[in-house]
């Protein structure tokens, strides 16, 4: 199958959804999707993903996905579906630059139609007010979109990246930018055209600028240029009075162009041939650092930022900050701990993160105990079971003789009941299961934001002497290969369904 076999399917018609939700995502992008793909591969119901865009997002070039990102994509079984169409640059470590779009599609197409629910922009966040029943019980969370529609769930998961909604009002900082700016492009040879590149990851550093290129098909070729701030023309602007954000993809060129004056010709080529719609440009942030934006990347800011995150994460004040669980919310991926590109693992822990949660919901939410002392374990799963009817049929009540009303009254309202008990007794769980995926995430990701953190703080230096003694004795000592891709060996394991009888994969 091609890669244009996997691109995502059209708009369907949606089946209507039962009044609460076990799971609501926020974001359909790498990691709203991930997780999504993820609960269906567990075989977690009555989960639906809200994404404010009119189709799957196509911006951003491509992402790199190391080997702990396509254990994640073997297990959600989709990593065969691209394999085929990228190009292996690290050998039996398995390193590809994988297309945004396509990667999105892949996971996007197993995920039941209606899942994924388009146009719908959330603006609210709340506990019903005054709430009754197994609303109040269960403490369902209502999400309010822009147009008015008001969602109610279980469980809420942001996976809305850096500029997070739910990040927002669970009280976390805004991601701060670090004083560097990327710019990537997606560069497509001419047809019939193949570029010829050798399968490795070049990289050239300079004073306070940097670039990376590597193939991504054989007819298609990835880049980024990284250079500081406060040397782009764009902040020269903005000293003036003028904006620093550009988004004319011409002006995006020539900013690249100017960067890279003089460098190599069989580098420089690439940008020159990149198309306009394959070019993109952004300040890079993350949550790592003090909310300081560094002028320069001097030594001095280099050490301190990243030792000051450190000093704030054992005294229990981590810039990845944990997020409140009284209403069973928590952030994944990038709405969470947004780091920087410099060591390629934002998607790579994203989809980490993603696998995670999953199983922990799905252990909370499945593994049934007794709501009841009077009941036993058979009731419970029969229960489950009639709940679960009553959630995805709007047909239970309506095909009920018309002769026995009042028996047909009275019998949804023991369904009523008995739902209050199962989500009062879920809810514990659930709250305690998205409490042991916080911790058991918590010290990665703060590890590897730091590091890339770090990383490109030392790779941002702009001093001729400075820049010889990285060159010569900093990056050789502290950042070899196995410091920096130790981070690409964590397994997430695999997806494993169980019911209350087994324990967790």
């Amino acid at each position: 199958m091609g890669v244009e076999g996997i691109i995502a399917d059209g708009p369907e018609v949606l089946p209507k959804l039962p009044p609460v939700h076990n799971v609501l995502i926020v974001g359909a992008g790498l990691t709203g999707l991930a997780t999504a793909l993820a609960l269906h591969r567990l075989g977690v119901d009555a989960v639906v993903v809200l994404e404010q865009s009119k189709s799957l997002r196509n911006e951003g070039a491509a992402l790199t996905l190391f080997p702990n990102a396509w254990r994640v994509l073997d297990a959600l079984g989709v990593a065969d579906v691209l394999r085929p169409h990228f190009i292996n640059i690290m050998g039996p470590h398995e390193m590809r630059q994988v297309e945004r779009k396509q990667l999105l599609a892949a996971l996007y197409n197993p995920i039941p139609k209606g899942v994924v629910r388009f146009n719908s922009r959330v603006t609210a966040v709340r506990k019903p007010a005054g709430a009754a029943g197994p609303q109040a019980a269960a403490g369902v969370t209502q999400v309010e979109l822009e147009d008015g529609t008001i969602y109610s769930t279980k469980v809420l998961l942001g996976c809305d990246g850096g500029g997070s909604v739910i990040a927002k009002w669970a009280g976390l900082t805004k991601p701060q930018p670090v004083g560097q700016i990327v710019i990537r492009g997606l560069c497509k040879c001419e047809q019939g055209v193949l570029h010829n590149l050798e399968p490795v990851y070049q990289h050239v550093i300079g004073k306070g600028v940097r670039l990376g290129l590597t193939p991504v098909t054989h007819d298609k070729v990835y880049w980024f240029l990284v250079f500081n701030a406060s040397s782009s023309p764009a902040a020269q602007a903005a000293r003036s009075g003028t904006t620093q954000y550009i988004t004319d993809p011409l002006q995006i060129r020539e900013e690249a162009l100017q960067h890279t004056k003089g460098w190599p010709q069989d580098v420089v080529k690439w940008i020159e041939k990149t198309p306009i719609e394959g070019l993109n440009r952004g300040i890079i942030r993350d949550r790592c650092t003090w909310s300081v934006t560094p002028t320069r990347h001097s030594v001095l800011m280099s050490i301190m930022t990243p030792a000051a995150a450190a000093l704030r994460f054992f005294w229990n004040k981590p810039a990845a900050a944990t997020v409140p669980l009284s209403n069973a919310i928590t952030l994944v991926g990038d709405a969470w701990h947004p780091m920087t590109p410099n060591l390629a693992q934002g998607g790579c822990i994203a989809l980490e993160d993603s696998i995670t949660v999953a199983r922990k919901l799905h252990q909370a939410l499945n593994n049934i105990n007794k709501p009841d002392k009077k009941n036993n374990n058979n009731n419970v799963k029969q229960l489950h079971k009639t709940i679960t009817t009553l959630s995805h049929s709007t047909t239970t009540l309506t095909t009920t003789t018309t002769t026995n009303s009042s028996c047909m009254k009275s019998n949804y309202k023991l369904n009523l009941e008995e739902e209050e008990l199962l989500w009062a007794e879920q809810m514990p769980r659930v709250i305690a299961a998205l409490a042991e995926y916080q911790r058991e995430r918590r010290f990665r990701t703060f590890v590897v934001t730091v590091k890339s953190h770090l990383f490109g703080s030392f790779l941002g230096w702009d001093s001729s002497l400075v820049c010889f003694l990285r060159d010569k004795v900093i990056l050789p000592l502290t950042f070899r290969a196995s410091a920096v891709f130790g981070v690409t060996t964590y397994d997430c394991g695999q997806l494993v369904r169980f019911d209350n009888t087994q324990s967790s994969a």
